[in-house]
């Protein structure tokens, strides 16, 4: 069974500078241009080795306050965001805004997430509807409004990985009518199959441990780590990418990892695949990704990313809770990138906001092969 945790952090949005902005009027006349939403996903995907008995746990841990099944009714008073009014693509005399900060109203959203194969197990925070029977299932939060500061209380937790997000000033609040925290999570199980498989090479002897990494999807997998660590020296080897049907291959022996170079050749190298230099500041990459975008409508969806990277304090945390599972367990550990578009067809996520907004959609998807059996 296939472990599914993912974190959608709801990035953080400013007003800027030269576009031409304004608030909607009565006379429906004015030009605007929609400002930048930047929503990052992230998670791990969790597989254990065939032959092991040994059992794995999704994340490193998990807060209390997670919810596995729908209890609170949905506020009647609160519209759902894809049901707000679209835009009416009238363009007449502009009227130009400057801000230098977020106005006081909320930003809403509303988020669908699908389970193509499987189903989910939590969630936070608590849905408004759960699809289930008929249909793969599905989580929906129909309306969740972000702020600078949370608008309820927050639920008290002694997670690492969680404090560590709340201290992440750049990401903005994500509350329900009840509940707030920085971060959308959904977590669940799936039948999907590992897409690397490891085998011998035509030279493998006892001496010379030749193996083939095959990636058997139909996708590219990306940043691929293959760790042994034995009982006195741990060899790492690694592959940018295998595209699909395709392997690569070395001998065992040609990778050891050396003491110095550790940060470059796992932990440090997988943070710098997943972090782009460019994006660590939120203020410039909602720069570089602003495009006058007009003629949205609420009752469509984002649902395709435009990539993988994440900002530093998002990449680090991801790295600090799952370091030692990744790169320092005894044994054999197989961790790899899926692809962004493998993510949009297994695990369908719709990002919907009013007409003002336009989301710029990231996913990373780190899968993790534990336990593995070598042959």
């Amino acid at each position: 069974m296939r472990h599914y945790s993912m974190l959608a952090l709801l990035g953080f949005v400013i007003v800027i500078g030269a576009s031409l902005l304004v608030v909607p009027s009565d006379s429906h006349a004015d030009m605007w241009c929609a400002q930048s939403l930047i929503v990052h996903e992230w998670g791990v995907h969790v597989f254990s080795g065939e032959e092991s008995s040994r059992q794995t746990n999704p994340v490193p841990a998990l807060p209390r306050y997670l919810h596995h099944h729908t209890s609170q009714p949905v506020d009647p008073l609160l519209p759902a965001v894809n049901a707000l009014p679209a835009d009416n693509g009238v363009r007449g005399l502009p009227v130009v805004h400057f801000y230098g900060s977020v106005g006081a109203q909320p930003i809403p959203v509303g988020v669908g997430v699908r389970f193509a194969h499987g189903a989910p197990t939590l969630w936070y925070p608590q849905v408004d509807r759960s699809i289930g029977a008929g249909a793969p299932p599905q989580l929906e939060w129909t309306h969740l409004d972000l702020t600078r500061a949370p608008a309820h209380t927050l639920a008290q937790t002694d997670v690492p990985w969680v404090s560590a997000l709340r201290g992440f000033d750049d990401a903005l609040w994500v509350n329900s009518s009840v509940e707030s925290e920085r971060f959308v999570f959904y977590e669940g199980q799936t039948t999907e199959t590992q897409a690397v498989q490891i085998s011998r090479g035509d030279t493998y002897a006892a001496n010379r441990h030749h193996y083939i990494l095959r990636n058997t999807s139909s996708f590219t997998v990306h940043d691929v780590f293959f760790v042994h660590r034995g009982e006195r020296r741990t060899y790492v080897f690694y592959a940018p990418a295998i595209p699909p049907n395709r392997s690569a291959g070395f001998v065992m022996e040609a990778h050891p990892l050396v003491e110095r170079e550790r940060g470059a050749s796992t932990a440090g190298r997988l943070l710098s695949a997943l972090t782009d230099i460019s994006e660590r500041d939120a203020a410039a990459a909602l720069q570089r990704n602003a495009e006058c975008v007009m003629s949205r409508n609420p009752a469509t969806p984002f649902t395709h990313a435009s990539g993988h990277k994440l900002f530093a304090p998002e990449a680090n945390a991801l790295i600090s809770a799952w370091r030692t599972r990744f790169f320092e367990a005894q044994g054999t550990t197989i961790v790899y990138r899926e692809d962004a578009e493998l993510l949009d067809a297994e695990m369908p996520l719709s990002i919907y906001t009013d007409m003002f907004h336009d989301v710029q959609l990231h996913r990373a998807g780190i899968a993790l092969i534990e336990n593995v059996s070598l042959p």
